[in-house]
């Protein structure tokens, strides 16, 4: 199943060695699935930094509608039924958004 995966090389192929065929046929897979590796690594990290920034990015605006919603006056203020709604909707986006970082990484 492996080499399916990888795919095939033309050039070992037509090596007519068997021995060396398979050798360099077996190295091949491995740098393959090295490489498959690295790059799966590089991926995660990438999304895990954007991850972050976006997470600080939000925090941050999050932070600013709250901090004008106090300077708003009372009868002008979300009321604690919405502040609820809001809550509870941003818990569910949060908790989606974890659950499908956390399936890239079985990936």
């Amino acid at each position: 199943i492996r080499n399916q995966l990888i795919g095939k090389s033309s050039v070992i192929d037509s090596i007519q060695d068997v021995t060396v065929r398979k050798k360099l046929s077996k190295h091949y897979i491995e740098v393959a699935e090295q490489a498959k590796t690295v790059i799966m690594i590089l991926a995660r990290d990438t999304a895990e930094r954007q991850m972050h920034h976006y997470q600080t990015k939000y925090n941050m605006e999050m932070n600013r509608v709250w901090q004008y919603e106090k300077t708003l006056p009372p009868d002008q203020r979300l009321t604690p039924t919405m502040i609820h709604v809001m809550e509870k909707c941003l818990a569910n986006i949060d908790a989606r958004l974890e659950y499908i970082y956390k399936c890239s990484i079985t990936i």
